[in-house]
């Protein structure tokens, strides 16, 4: 989920005072970019320089005593699949804050818009590590290394009164909703992160899993111990599923995501899913188990009460986003695309079976990097094994063989099996110089 944190008021987040310090830090990218820097932004504006964002913050502060906030700050931190899932794109990510900044305004129930609230926004691409954090505790990094990855975040000020400086709004208040009394309206925070969650998945038409719901989230940091149980026992249960789905063949899943979709389509009274189209997908080389997944998260999105639209295209959208070359997948998406990999090539010849050694395929490719090219030659072997045509093998089938990352899984396995041993055994005693 997109993680909205509002930062403590310390240090350069100190709020009782000018704004200055935190621009300022704010700005610590901007020496070695020169004119590629990245300006602050709101939704009025792409390109405001540093010295008005402290301008309008620190000028907007009549009637607030010494110790009142004057201004909060926070961030907006995205996980490395839904940055991946965007391509990285700041234009995207800009247009999903100003989103954010319109909840934020309707969350006060006090008839405000944007155009009522004094915000800034500032892109930072990167991310340093800290004396806490476990990689540097376990030696595998340093302090002030830059971090591997998709680091795309957002730093944002608002003021902490109304733009034309008659109200005061305070993301911290304890009302929510309320009707009577000296304040009425209020901050329901759980409720505005929530809703930043549901802009974004909506805006993107991104098919959220459960695993990475703010709800769940919850469960897992605050639920009761029977919450948990039952929400660890709902992911098992869907882990079991996919991992049965990729031992189908060809036909078997056809017939279940075709059972699926009606499944899904009976629950919603929204607009249904487009079965004949999902299928014409599934039948493209490697999309199958990617829309069950995908068709899993729909699933997942709906039972939570989320009504979504455009859900065949968010099926499809996401099922495509699964298959893209592991290169280009974040790290939490790479082992689930070779453990899919490695499926599809014992499952998918018509009439033969071959077994993967997949622990061995997962070492592999994480001693390289993920750099793709063993599961290459598997995707690559399995689409010339499943064509209609009698293509040969040449190079990838062979070398998976030799490597010991495949065996034969026929009536003859056994047989199979003693015959390589015997030519490994023939190899090693024809190298084996000291006998000479």
């Amino acid at each position: 989920m997109p993680y909205l944190k509002f930062d403590k008021p310390k240090h350069v987040a100190n709020n009782k005072g000018s704004c200055g310090k935190l621009v300022n830090y704010l700005a610590k990218e901007d020496e070695k970019k020169g004119l590629d820097k990245e300006f602050f932004f709101n939704h009025l504006d792409d390109c405001i320089p540093s010295l008005k964002v402290i301008e309008t913050i620190d000028n907007n502060k009549k009637g607030l005593m010494k110790t009142d906030a004057k201004f909060y700050s926070g961030s907006l931190n995205f996980s490395q699949k839904e940055l991946a899932f965007l391509n990285n794109d700041t234009s995207k990510l800009k247009q999903y804050i100003v989103e954010v900044m319109k909840e934020y305004a309707d969350n006060f129930k006090k008839n405000l818009t944007i155009d009522d609230i004094s915000w800034f926004a500032k892109i930072e691409h990167k991310r340093y590590y800290h004396g806490t954090d476990k990689e540097v505790l376990q030696g595998k990094a340093r302090q002030g290394e830059e971090k591997p990855g998709l680091n795309t975040h957002i730093h944002f000020i608002i003021g902490r009164k109304s733009a034309d400086g008659k109200r005061k709004l305070s993301p911290q208040s304890n009302h929510r909703n309320t009707n009577k009394g000296p304040v009425t309206g209020g901050f329901d925070r759980d409720r505005f992160k929530n809703n930043c969650e549901l802009i974004f998945d909506r805006q993107f038409l991104f098919n959220r899993s459960l695993q990475e719901s703010y709800q769940a989230l919850k469960i897992r940091k605050n639920g009761s111990l029977q919450e948990k149980q039952k929400y660890a026992e709902l992911v098992q249960s869907k882990d079991l599923q996919v991992t049965q789905f990729l031992k189908l063949n060809y036909e078997e899943r056809i017939h279940s995501i075709a059972h699926f979709i009606d499944q899904i389509n009976e629950k919603t009274s929204g607009e249904k899913l487009n079965k004949n189209e999902i299928l014409n997908a599934s039948d493209k080389p490697y999309m199958s188990s990617a829309i069950y997944k995908s068709l899993h998260n729909l699933n997942d999105s709906m039972a939570a009460g989320k009504q979504l639209e455009k859900p065949t295209k968010i099926v499809l959208n996401y099922a495509g986003f699964l298959n893209k070359s592991i290169k280009d997948l974040p790290a939490g998406l790479r082992e689930d695309k070779i453990r899919r990999a490695c499926y599809e090539l014992q499952t998918g010849q018509k009439g033969k079976k071959w077994n993967m050694n997949i622990p061995k395929v997962m070492n592999y490719e994480r001693s390289n990097n993920f750099a793709g090219k063993l599961i290459n030659d598997i995707i690559d072997v399995t689409t010339k094994l499943n064509s209609k045509q009698d293509i040969p093998i040449s190079g990838p089938f062979k070398y998976l063989f030799a490597n010991n990352f495949i065996t034969y899984g026929g009536e003859n396995q056994e047989e199979e099996q003693k015959k390589r041993k015997k030519k490994k055994k023939k190899l090693r005693r024809d190298n084996d110089y000291s006998r000479s």
